[in-house]
């Protein structure tokens, strides 16, 4: 996967925020930026908006739900790597998962009105 990553996630989630915390600190690389999908960068660059996937850019392509976290954590150290493999189960199924916990995560208490603190570095890899 060459060009930017850009990784677009629900910023009302506290679950997604921690998993995006944990993305700026494996990306060893510095080279993925990220935006809530209730943020203006969302509105410009994404042509349908959903709060129920993520969604992950690399140049002009687009992935979302199971493949976007695979994907992304194939771009990171050692420990995202880890993940990939899982990528051999189909997406039907994967997919299957993600929108489980997607349609339950505020109920799971995964809900953060608040915006998450970051740290400078990592605020300057956040698209508003």
């Amino acid at each position: 996967m060459t060009g930017q990553a850009i990784v677009f996630f629900d910023g009302a989630c506290a679950g997604c925020n921690f998993f995006i915390r944990w993305v700026l600190k494996a990306d060893s690389r510095k080279r993925i930026l990220v935006a809530p999908l209730q943020g203006k960068a969302a509105a410009s660059l994404l042509e349908a908006r959903t709060l129920n996937s993520i969604v992950l850019t690399v140049g002009s392509r687009r992935y979302e739900k199971s493949e976007a976290v695979l994907r992304l954590c194939s771009m990171l150290n050692w420990q995202g790597k880890m993940l990939t493999p899982l990528l051999l189960i189909p997406r039907a199924w994967r997919d299957r998962g993600y929108d489980l916990v997607a349609a339950h995560r505020y109920r799971l208490g995964v809900y953060s009105p608040r915006c998450t603190l970051l740290s400078a570095e990592e605020n300057s890899r956040v698209l508003a």
